[in-house]
């Protein structure tokens, strides 16, 4: 594979034949506009290198937000479940397509990204003043990133500029947690509460919400997830707490305790835990 080159008027043009990837057939390619035939040539050995490295990329005139909105959401439709979907074009309408959306694919750089991450720190919220949180214009960003790189791989650019963008960093959480005398003091507190096996298990166990529920009702059917779903790696394989002497022998003195026939007493915050004020219990 060689090329040629070619005087058009004051400026020089290559050409080369490229395979389809749909037929296999050559397709003849070309671009213009070097002012001299060595600037020409240049261009042409560095498509021709590309070419061997198959990392050649054809020249469009594609914009950021046709790609989004008409090609990569899609293609996600298929993929992903309707809410992940949802949130996925709401994101892109919102904060992303009203700012790059008229940008040419191929001509987006990091710089496009880091002023679209500083515009929405400083006033990208839509329905009042001010900026979005940290952690959600990073969202944003690694939705991008997500979308370019499923563009570099359909072969529409040369490589994903959004990871040389710099995204916002986002400070972790800090968590309030009570200190042992507090706890302890909790707990003497509730000792006579009907919940109070689960309020020891919650505390002694660093059981989650959901394992704590399945532990206090024992309803749960192997192989079958919660509310009827079809059973998953998570819910077949489930992560199994340790039980100490104490908190172990617990939830059977609570459950011969609070016994109402045989129906074993719901834990705080499930959907039939209601308080003597007929309220849901918090």
């Amino acid at each position: 594979m060689r090329g040629s080159i070619r005087k058009r008027g004051r400026t020089y043009t290559w050409y080369l034949f490229v395979p389809d990837p749909a037929t296999g057939k050559p397709r003849q390619r070309s671009r213009g506009g070097y002012r001299t035939k060595r600037e020409c040539q240049a261009g042409l050995n560095d498509a021709l290198a590309a070419i061997r490295a198959g990392t050649f990329v054809e020249a469009s005139r594609r914009t950021t937000g046709s790609f989004l909105r008409d090609e990569w959401l899609a293609a996600m439709e298929l993929n992903v479940r309707p809410t992940t979907w949802a949130t996925y074009k709401g994101l892109l309408d919102a904060y992303v397509i009203p700012t790059l959306g008229a940008v040419e694919l191929q001509q987006l750089t990091p710089g496009h990204l880091s002023v679209l991450y500083r515009e929405l720190l400083a006033s990208g919220r839509r329905h009042r003043p001010g900026g979005l949180a940290a952690k959600t214009v990073r969202n944003v960003h690694v939705l991008i990133h997500r979308a370019l790189r499923d563009a570099v791989r359909w072969g529409y650019v040369v490589r994903n500029v959004a990871d040389a963008a710099n995204p916002p960093k986002v400070k972790p959480a800090e968590f309030q947690v009570w200190t042992p005398a507090q706890l302890r003091a909790f707990l003497s507190h509730v000792e006579g509460d009907r919940q109070y096996a689960a309020w020891l298990l919650a505390a002694t166990t660093g059981m989650r919400r959901g394992e704590l529920l399945g532990a206090a009702l024992g309803r749960r059917r192997p192989g079958r997830c919660a509310r009827g779903r079809p059973p998953t790696a998570s819910c077949r394989r489930p992560r199994r707490p340790h039980f100490g002497a104490e908190d172990g022998q617990e939830p059977a003195v609570h459950r011969s305790r609070s016994r109402d026939g045989d129906r074993p007493a719901r834990a705080p915050g499930s959907p039939g835990d209601r308080q003597s004020s007929g309220r849901p219990g918090l």
